[in-house]
C-alpha cells in the first residue's frame, strides 16, 4: 500500500555493512512531520496523509469492556 524508500549507504569497501545506514523509522516520521506541516497550511490532506487516514480508519475499534 505504502512504499517508502529508504536510501542504503555502503561503507568504503562497499560490502553494504556500514553502521550509518538511514533509519526508516526516522525517515517515516519525518515524512509524516512533513505532510502534517503541508496540512496545517493549506487545511486539505496531502495524498500520502489521506492514505495514511483511510487506512486508519478501516481499522475496526474494539472494546476494552469484559464479555
Amino acid at each position: 500500500m505504502f512504499k517508502i524508500q529508504v536510501e542504503e549507504t555502503e561503507d568504503i569497501d562497499g560490502n553494504g555493512d556500514d553502521s550509518e545506514k538511514s533509519n526508516p523509522d526516522i525517515n517515516i516520521m519525518k515524512i509524516i512531520k512533513d505532510e502534517m506541516a503541508v496540512f496545517e497550511a493549506v487545511a486539505q490532506r496531502p495524498k500520502t496523509l489521506q492514505m495514511l487516514y483511510d487506512a486508519l480508519i478501516t481499522v475496526p475499534s474494539t472494546s476494552c469492556e469484559a464479555e
